[in-house]
């Protein structure tokens, strides 16, 4: 088994520098999708499990399972998330299910709760879902047609606006602009929630006055931890002084944890930002504690939210050409509530800074994305021409720790090959620390 694991894993390697990946990616590829292989047999983990190629057989997951590939078999799981996913069997989770818009089960569906977006041959029987058939046929998006049957099944509960895709910040402000009740949340349209999202979010909020906004914690699907504040007690409540340690935290970014009060929107006007593509979200969230004044923040520290990792698809994975311009707008902004908050203690700048760093490092591995057409020299210059940039050297200064000597020297160069030299030296050297624990 060893030789035939060698044989897959350097095979996936030539793939991937087939494709055009460069050596370093081409390695971890290699190495990560070793598995995508068929297996015969029945599998059984006591914690959480991702199938990524083709199982003819059952599947046994005491922790969460992702499905990306083909089943010929029975799933039986904690949570069940099948994405571009083909199940002939029984899927039989403990907690949710959800079944993307791409997957076909040919089967029934056994959960405490479900959002179905895919097509299903069989039975679902669940406490709470949401259940949609999808004809897919040539890849067509129903959504408009979807939603419009739940208008006219529940006039008292669902509206429906048509308009053309101008992005995720004017459907969102268009949809703030029509809401009637008194809260509303902004949730992306391929994740999942709890059943308990909006009641624990609305109960909180109607139980503790006091607090001027409540959030929640949420869980990532390609990550074994949770993200909450803390798993001490319930509820944990902080002040707006606490904005850097929420960032650190990633719950205090984006939408999709929030409660938010409509009356507050409309009175002070504060609307997602549509000339950004990206971390619009933080805009906003900004805006919106700010004139919140000093209220307080309260946390509900459980996982409420399930965001849907997609790995390539997702919005921090792709080329994007203004991704400098994104994020240094982001940082100006940040930086302007951080003074104004009078927010100037070490921990909130030292995470202020980090975060500043790991933007200009997101920006230049952005460069060498494999959907960059520019040729390597102009990938190059370009890098290189970051790395002389004021804020990025500041961040590298005010935040010395945040990487080993070897490679704080290369960024202080200002030649983008040498800091390509370390890493790839580094990546070499976690190869054989893996070889030699085994």
């Amino acid at each position: 088994m060893a030789v035939d694991a060698n044989v897959i894993i350097f095979s996936r390697i030539r793939e991937e520098i087939a494709a055009g990946t460069n050596v370093s990616a081409a390695i971890d590829s290699g190495f990560s999708k070793a598995l995508s292989a068929i297996i015969d047999g029945n599998v059984t983990t006591s914690g959480s499990l991702d199938v990524i190629g083709k199982i003819n057989g059952n599947v046994t997951a005491f922790g969460k399972l992702n499905v990306t590939g083909a089943l010929e078999g029975n799933l039986t799981a904690a949570e069940i998330y099948a994405e571009n996913a083909r199940i002939t069997g029984e899927v039989r989770s403990q907690g949710a299910a959800k079944i993307g818009q791409s997957s076909v089960i040919i089967g029934n569906i056994y959960a405490s709760s479900a959002v179905v977006a895919g097509a299903v041959k069989g039975d679902i029987d669940v406490d709470t879902v949401s259940s949609v058939a999808l004809n897919l046929k040539n890849g067509s998006d129903y959504t408009g047609a979807i939603a419009d049957r739940y208008a006219a099944e529940y006039p008292d509960l669902v509206r429906v606006i048509h308009q053309e895709n101008g992005g995720v910040s004017r459907a969102r402000n268009c949809g703030m602009d029509h809401v009637r009740g008194e809260y509303f949340v902004c949730v992306d349209s391929d994740d999942v929630v709890e059943p308990c999202y909006m009641e624990d979010l609305v109960s909180t909020a109607e139980a503790h006055p006091e607090l001027g906004h409540v959030i929640c914690g949420f869980k990532c699907t390609s990550h074994v931890h949770d993200y909450i504040f803390t798993d001490q007690e319930p509820l944990t409540v902080v002040g707006r002084r606490d904005y850097m340690r929420l960032y650190d935290l990633i719950l205090i970014q984006s939408p999709w944890l929030s409660l938010y009060k409509t009356e507050v929107v409309r009175k002070h006007s504060i609307k997602m930002r549509e000339d950004l593509s990206l971390a619009e979200d933080i805009s906003f969230n900004l805006a919106y504690l700010d004139v919140l004044g000093d209220a307080q923040i309260g946390i509900i520290n459980k996982t409420n939210y399930i965001y849907m990792d997609k790995e390539q698809d997702t919005l921090y994975r792709k080329y994007r050409p203004d991704l400098l311009e994104i994020n240094e707008t982001i940082y100006r902004i940040l930086a302007y509530y951080l003074e104004k908050w009078d927010i100037n203690d070490d921990a909130s700048l030292q995470s202020y800074y980090g975060s500043v760093f790991y933007g200009y490092q997101s920006v230049l591995k952005n460069t060498f994305n494999i959907q960059n057409p520019m040729p390597f020299r102009e990938k190059l210059a370009y890098n290189n021409k970051i790395l002389k940039n004021e804020s990025f050297l500041e961040a590298l200064i005010k935040k010395p720790n945040i990487i080993i000597p070897s490679l704080r020297r290369a960024y202080q160069s200002g030649d983008y090959m040498k800091v390509l030299a370390v890493e790839h030296i580094q990546m070499i050297k976690q190869r054989i620390r893996k070889i030699i624990k085994l």
